[in-house]
């Protein structure tokens, strides 16, 4: 199974990128960026979202920020199908912010005229000498209206989908229960005893067959029967170690990518071995070794662990509150979605 996200990385990768800037993609990146060839605005909208329009222009200026994102941090040639793909997810972005910013207006949030003036005087570019330029914004606004784009409009519905999102989010603070149960999950220690029989016997070792001598140190193991495990790994000259592991480290174990088997059922067993059935069933195959694995001991951490590392707490508290955050925007966005009114119109292709 993780070969298969290995041999795929690309392609999925590539599209949760996508996901991930369709939910929170800014659009203000400078009136520089702006097209000028489209010329004559035209009244178009690009999709009607619960009886609010929005403007042929939101899209394009979103489309062509997106394009040029791509286009600046990938290497060669968008593809056809890939500006495919970015004109469907700047369609996406912009109807997930007139939804979340009409969502916002119906749990009572606004953006007051101060926050819309603060947020205008402080953008960097209609600053001149480090103060705020009439001049500079008024050819801003002049760039835009061309393009058929009410600026201030745009910006108040962006901050209130912004301050939507933000306000979601605070509601999801993970408590500190949730924190230990995670903080002792990953970093539980499993130390193992790892025997390694080469598939072509050492310098000096007598001829053997690797998978009888596996499968006599494995049953030796279950009985418990040390003494002829010792002799069978200084005869046959084999590693004998002990490897301690938490999740993150398995594969200094054994490594996913040499192994015989499915990584993660492979994963799966290892790490539910226990004291009453602490030998792995079976020798597992490397490209040039059978490896045995015994279970010898799991430290699993405590309370006092927790607070002694103080800076990990700090870590696990802010990423399962931006996971929580963020499953908790998905959902209600995927609700207000579905009881939303929305009709797209044909996207435009590019130069159109």
């Amino acid at each position: 199974m993780l070969t298969l996200f290995r041999k795929h990385a690309e392609s999925w990768m590539v599209k949760a990128v996508f996901g991930l800037i369709a939910i929170s993609f800014i659009i203000f990146f400078g009136y520089s960026r702006v097209s000028r060839r489209y010329g004559t605005p035209s009244m178009r909208t690009a999709a009607m979202v619960n009886g609010e329009e929005i403007p042929m222009g939101e899209y394009r200026l979103t489309y062509e920020n997106m394009m040029k994102f791509y286009k600046e941090n990938l290497k060669g040639e968008i593809s056809s199908e890939m500006t495919s793909q970015i004109r469907s997810e700047a369609l996406k972005a912009v109807v997930g912010k007139t939804l979340f910013a009409q969502f916002g207006r119906r749990l009572g949030l606004q953006v007051t005229d101060t926050e819309l003036l603060d947020a205008i005087t402080n953008e960097p570019l209609f600053q001149e000498d480090g103060h705020f330029s009439k001049g500079h914004y008024m050819d801003f606004l002049n760039m835009y209206s061309r393009q058929g784009i009410d600026y201030e409009s745009l910006l108040k519905k962006d901050l209130l989908a912004a301050k939507t999102r933000k306000f979601l989010s605070d509601l999801a603070y993970t408590g500190d229960k949730k924190i230990r149960e995670d903080y002792k999950r990953d970093n539980i220690t499993w130390v193992f005893r790892k025997i390694s029989i080469p598939l072509t016997p050492k310098e000096g070792v007598k001829t053997y067959d690797p998978n009888s001598l596996a499968n006599e140190i494995i049953n030796n193991m279950k009985s418990q029967r040390e003494k002829d495990i010792a002799r069978l790994v200084k005869e046959y000259k084999l590693a004998d170690e002990e490897v301690e592991t938490t999740l993150d480290t398995r594969e200094r174990l054994v490594p996913s990518n040499e192994a015989d088997m499915d990584d993660i059922d492979m994963y799966r067993n290892i790490f539910s071995l226990n004291q009453k059935e602490p030998v792995f069933g079976e020798p597992i195959k490397l490209k040039d070794s059978l490896v045995i694995i015994k279970l010898n001991s799991v430290k699993i951490p405590t309370d006092e662990d927790l607070e002694k590392d103080a800076d990990r707490k700090k870590d696990y508290i802010a990423q399962a509150n931006q996971l929580k955050a963020f499953r908790l925007l998905a959902a209600i966005g995927r609700e207000v979605e579905r009881r939303a009114k929305i009709k797209e119109n044909i996207l435009p292709r590019e130069g159109e």
